[in-house]
């Protein structure tokens, strides 16, 4: 996650890199105050949670490092592309080989990855992707293999429109196809894609 302020001009960014949570004008996280709104510019960034004493218990001697990354920018949040540099800092620790690291889904830039993995109850792949702009707009994903259908899917992972799509073969994902669907502000959206059992093409 981050943080940013920004006018019409110029912003910054506040990435925490090694805590797992921010507040905004006072350490407001062991409440949920729907109504409340920051009267103080300060960022208290929790390093280590430790109500409870589970994930970091307080106790624990030694001497510890925490990580904040500041990102100066130009204009506002989008247009510094805040999130690229979120990313970067949780990624870059944890180099791939190249041949490894490629996944079988391209999403724009703007749209993130949240998760891939098999279907629970069948067949195929479900993907969880997140809107990081907070723009309603298409957006388009491409997926390579033997594609048979796109299924756009409910937070349970039911499948509730089927997606149009096209066929496509380029260096991003070989042969393959591509689905254009609309996604809200912010929203998460979740992706049934099923397989061709005989290898053949889009159907």
């Amino acid at each position: 996650g981050w943080i940013d302020a920004s006018d019409d001009r110029v912003g910054i960014s506040v990435i925490p890199v090694d805590m797992p949570l921010v507040s905004i004008g006072n350490t407001g996280i062991y409440r949920f105050e729907p109504e409340r709104v920051p009267s103080e510019p300060i960022v208290y960034a929790h390093l280590s949670n430790t109500q409870w004493g589970t994930n970091f218990p307080q106790w624990l001697e030694g001497d510890f490092r925490f990580r904040i990354r500041l990102v100066p920018h130009v204009g506002d949040w989008r247009q510094g592309r805040v999130w690229t540099y979120e990313h970067a800092s949780k990624t870059d620790s944890f180099p791939l080989a190249s041949e490894t690291a490629r996944l079988p889904i391209i999403t724009p830039g703007d749209i993130k990855v949240l998760a891939v993995r098999p279907r629970h109850d069948g067949q195929g792949m479900v993907v969880r992707l997140w809107d990081r702009l907070g723009i309603q707009r298409p957006a388009e994903v491409k997926v390579g293999g033997p594609v048979a259908a796109v299924w756009r899917c409910d937070l349970m992972e039911k499948p509730v429109e089927r997606l149009e799509m096209q066929e496509v073969d380029d260096s991003e994902v070989g042969t393959g196809a591509r689905a254009v669907f609309e996604v809200k502000p912010h929203a998460i959206e979740t992706l049934l894609i099923e397989f061709a059992q005989d290898g053949g093409g889009t159907g």
